[in-house]
């Protein structure tokens, strides 16, 4: 998948400090993987095939990186797309049981970068999607936007001061949501922190999260997952990077008043990151991320009400780096995680496990 142009806005988050670099980008390199995959896989004996989607250019970019359905016949898609001038724009697309078409979406600007990373929709016609843009000084800003049923609209949205990304949002209701990601201060320098915003229906406010360690050696805290199942009950999950330069996990709940840090198991000496999580109660999460880093394999933690344990997934493909990016259970029992792997001949390939 060519992506120069979203490696370029990477590149020069690199240039500014950001420690969390190559983390964001193997998460984003795998997200384009997931949605755009091989012609077929199998999760138990369901089939997963391609459905035709639209694209503004066969030689332009496009790619999805998250999504929501409400429904056998709601779905929208979010991402980005390169337009004529070599900008980055953001890319919606709506399923209506039938078919995906592409939706208006704004942006800052045409010639300013702007992504859309996650999605979290209510009904049909409340959805809240995040991400963030370059302004015009080439500062790395949050961006929301907000569909209505009729049309998406850019929703304002506070920032750090420095450079600050939205990487997932999830919504209980239209006056309940809570977006997450990170941010570093000032610009070019400093240690990524967590970023945590919630829409209480009225407005956007940045709410406190704790992080492992503000100052290095080590720091650099980041949240890529999150889910709500009530408004006062959120679990986000992350990485952040201990005193010896290696990812470990990164969990954090919220009780209705605070965010906390709990405690989250690591498997093995090498890097450890959660990048997805589901919960379908306050005593049931699965959170999916990968172990082993950089020669990666699938990580699954699972939350009981009381402490996080990591529960057994396998890597028994004929293959290498094993990664889970997202997961969606419907029971404490039931549960679909997707991810990636490389195959014998070197190429990335879906990967999908139930459990």
């Amino acid at each position: 998948m060519a992506r120069k142009a979203f490696n370029d806005a990477l590149l020069r988050m690199e240039s500014k400090g950001s420690a969390l670099f190559k983390l964001w980008a193997l998460m984003l390199a795998l997200a384009g993987t997931l949605l755009l995959g091989s012609t077929q896989a199998t999760a138990g004996s369901a089939t997963w095939s391609i459905v035709p989607s639209p694209n503004t250019s066969a030689s332009l970019n496009n790619s999805f990186y998250g999504m929501s359905c409400k429904g056998a016949k709601a779905c929208e898609a979010v991402g980005y797309y390169t337009n004529s001038s070599g900008a980055d724009q953001t890319l919606v697309e709506r399923w209506n049981g039938t078919s995906w078409s592409i939706v208006s979406s704004p942006n800052s600007g045409t010639n300013l970068n702007n992504y859309l990373f996650g999605v979290s929709c209510t009904n049909a016609k409340a959805c809240e999607a995040v991400g963030y843009y370059t302004n015009s000084s080439g500062i790395d800003q949050t961006l929301i936007e907000r569909w209505n049923g009729t049309s998406w609209s850019i929703v304002s949205s506070p920032n750090m001061g420095g450079n600050d990304y939205l990487n997932a949002v999830s919504c209980t209701g239209g006056s309940a949501c809570e977006g997450v990601g990170y941010y570093f201060t000032p610009p070019g320098s400093g240690i990524d922190q967590t970023l945590v915003e919630r829409w209480n229906g009225t407005s956007w406010s940045i709410v406190f999260s704790p992080d492992v360690s503000a100052s290095p050696p080590g720091g650099a805290n980041s949240l890529f997952g999150v889910a709500c199942t009530s408004t006062s009950a959120c679990t986000a999950v992350g990485a952040y990077l201990n005193s010896s330069d290696v990812y470990q996990t990164l969990v954090e709940r919220w009780n209705g008043t605070s965010w906390s840090i709990v405690a989250s198991p690591n498997s093995g000496s090498a890097g450890n990151v959660l990048y997805g999580v589901s919960c379908t109660g306050t005593k049931a999460c699965t959170a999916v991320g990968g172990s082993n880093l950089p020669n990666d394999l699938t990580l699954v933690e699972t939350w009981n009400g009381t402490k996080w344990s990591i529960v057994t997934s396998s890597d028994a493909l004929n293959g290498t780096n094993f990664l889970l990016r997202g997961d969606s259970c419907v029971s404490t029992s039931v549960c679909t995680a997707v991810g990636r792997y490389d195959n014998a001949s070197g190429y990335q390939q879906t990967l999908i496990e139930t459990g």
